[in-house]
């Protein structure tokens, strides 16, 4: 087995607890690692683009609203509820994360292995992982704007008044 970089390890979940797993998955079931894996990412990618679609929803609101209170409760009532879908999408990655370590140990000739040992290569090295991009930032960033919003309405730094035309 090649070396793993710590990135991949797992906490609990031995090598020889991963083996049987697959064994029995092989000989018994329908569903194992592989099947697991390809429903996490259908379930976050669905998520996430729900969770877009409400934010892009909260700030056309936000947009057409005309005094501040209104402006308030959409963007607040908006932060909220992008903050509990970010609860569900952090839940699903952090499951798709612990699926992925144990394809990545399963199996030396899994695509996973073999993928990494040809970015190891690269000389521009891959700062981070893709999803954490896609599954978490862009997910807080989302509601960090809401929220900031919402604070500045509150402090009186958003004024919804036209500016008087200048003579």
């Amino acid at each position: 087995m090649t070396k793993q970089p710590k990135s991949h390890k797992l906490k609990v979940v031995t090598d020889e607890e991963i083996n049987e797993a697959l064994k029995f998955q092989k000989e018994h079931s329908d569903w194992n690692f592989y099947a697991e894996r390809e429903l996490l990412e259908s379930v976050i990618n669905q998520r996430i683009n729900f969770l877009i679609a409400v934010f892009a929803l909260f700030i056309t609101a936000a947009a057409s609203v005309n005094n501040i209170q209104n402006l308030i409760i959409v963007l607040g009532s908006g932060s909220i509820l992008v903050l509990c879908l970010i609860f569900s999408i952090y839940r699903v990655h952090i499951r798709l994360d612990i699926v992925q370590k144990i394809l990545y140990k399963a199996e030396g000739l899994h695509v996973l292995p073999v993928v990494q040992k040809e970015i190891d290569a690269y000389k521009y090295k891959i700062i981070g992982k893709a999803t954490v991009l896609t599954h978490i930032i862009i997910p807080v960033l989302c509601f960090a704007m809401l929220i900031f919003g919402c604070f500045a309405a509150c402090c009186g730094c958003i004024s919804l008044e036209p500016d008087a035309p200048k003579n």
